[in-house]
């Protein structure tokens, strides 16, 4: 909930306000966890899983819970006591607001120097309403509490709302300094200085952003914020426009066609008026339809090119010629383990580009033009290596986020990452974080365009 006035009130009268000589604008720190520290209940989990492992109790459940209850009696599954945190602040001479984050009951023991004036602390996470803090012994109330997720790594959009969102809301320029992690430290945390760190400000991949390359770049059809339509590769509208999904949905603009893949088939429909024209099989391998992941029209010989995935990991791309409607025919296939997440096809290049990603391993993404020759060429990059896209994916997640092609003009590329479609309404309470990219074809450099 938002702080009210008279809760602002009480806290300028608590007992860690502000001092009345000092003037100075707050410094805003975050200490954010999923986890406290627990060494009972970690000890526990620990022997249980150690004694189910082992030769001579391998597997016996009831056994390892005896053994282990003798070792830690106070251990409970049903009944968790919130954890102590130690956080130790010491900013002498300074003013400071504190957000405390968890996903589970945590008592935080806040310590602060005499020189130090802690403000105000706000509580965010799944646990908010689970905690409890004293400053200095004694219990701090009131706290302010806010509906946001508490992030466990400084890469993810839930880090970035709180430098982003929930600081300029209060009225701050990013953090201070950041304290985030899965568990907490046995001893807790220390904050004591300036983190100057670039991704504790708002606005942090500006820098990456190189301006003179906006000019003549391609433009993209795509819906960034609220608004649909085309777009310059800097998220700058230029058409408003209605704007149908890429991966589902293939558009004949000549003869004002749509063919939308329905579960396991095509739909054919005009579309000035929406009428159902025709259905049309999707791929089948031994009389199954295949996993359907992309679809993509090619003007140029008037067919549908659709990615499609294996029970094998394996994608393969197949053509289906509106002429002819005789059923789809092999195109092409991508190397093991990758997934097609979007088809672009190029008449000015003759070509289809495709952009895919691992299964398993490195997560890598990968931009393949296949050629009229059917000659494959890659370009591939580490995910970390985008700029920016450690804030949409994280270490600790399998998998990336969808990837999508958006345009394309002689040899540069635009696509796009996101947490959802670049052309749906995201769904979320909280917006999926967008990031569009131009590849040179020639250069084989990634430059970020735009992001939010």
């Amino acid at each position: 909930m938002r702080v009210t006035l008279l809760s602002f009130c009480l806290l300028l009268l608590s007992s860690c306000s502000v001092s009345p000589k000092t003037a100075q604008a707050p410094e805003l720190h975050l200490v954010s966890i999923y986890e406290a520290h627990d060494p009972v209940r970690h000890g526990y989990l620990a022997c249980e899983n150690a004694c189910i492992r082992a030769p001579e109790t391998k597997g016996n459940v009831k056994a390892c819970e005896i053994k282990c209850k003798e070792k830690f009696p106070t251990f409970s599954y049903r009944q968790r006591a919130p954890a102590p945190v130690p956080v130790a602040i010491d900013r002498p001479g300074k003013n400071v607001d504190l957000i405390l984050g968890g996903h589970d009951p945590t008592h935080w023991k806040v310590q602060v120097t005499e020189k130090t004036q802690l403000q105000r602390i706000l509580l965010i996470g799944s646990g908010r309403k689970r905690m409890t803090v004293e400053v200095n012994g004694a219990l701090f109330e009131p706290v302010i509490t806010e509906q946001m997720i508490a992030p466990s790594a400084r890469q993810g959009r839930y880090f970035r709302e709180i430098v982003e969102d929930l600081s300029k809301q209060y009225g701050y320029n990013g953090l201070i300094s950041a304290h985030v992690s899965y568990r907490s430290k046995p001893d807790g945390f220390v904050v004591n200085s300036v983190d100057n760190s670039r991704d504790l400000r708002p606005r942090h991949l500006d820098i990456n952003i190189d301006q003179t390359t906006l000019k003549t770049a391609p433009k993209m059809v795509a819906m960034v914020g609220n608004q649909k339509g085309v777009f310059r590769a800097d998220g700058n509208l230029l058409e408003a426009k209605e704007v149908l999904p890429h991966n589902f949905r293939a558009i004949d603009t000549q003869n004002k066609i749509s063919y939308q893949w329905l579960r396991e088939y095509f739909v054919v429909t005009r579309t000035s008026d929406g009428k159902r024209l025709d259905n049309l099989p999707g791929a089948q391998l031994n009389s199954k339809n295949l996993r359907f992941l992309a679809i993509t029209y090619d003007k140029q010989n008037h067919r549908l090119i659709g990615g499609f995935g294996l029970h094998t990991r394996q994608s393969v791309i197949n053509y289906y010629d509106l002429d002819a409607k005789t059923g789809w025919f092999p195109f092409a296939a991508l190397p093991k383990n990758l997934t097609i997440h979007s088809l672009m096809a190029s008449p000015e290049r003759d070509s289809l580009f495709v952009i895919a990603v691992e299964t398993w391993g490195r997560a890598r993404i990968y931009i393949m033009e296949v050629t009229a020759k059917k000659e494959l060429k890659t370009i591939d990059v580490d995910w970390k290596d985008l700029p920016g896209m450690s804030d949409v994916r994280t270490r600790n997640i399998a998998g990336t986020p969808d990837m999508e092609l958006l345009g394309i003009d002689a040899d540069e590329l635009i696509f796009g990452t996101t947490g959802t479609n670049m052309v749906f309404d995201s769904t979320r309470e909280t917006q999926a974080q967008r990031r569009v990219y131009l590849l040179n074809l020639k250069t084989e450099e990634f430059r970020l365009t735009y992001y939010d």
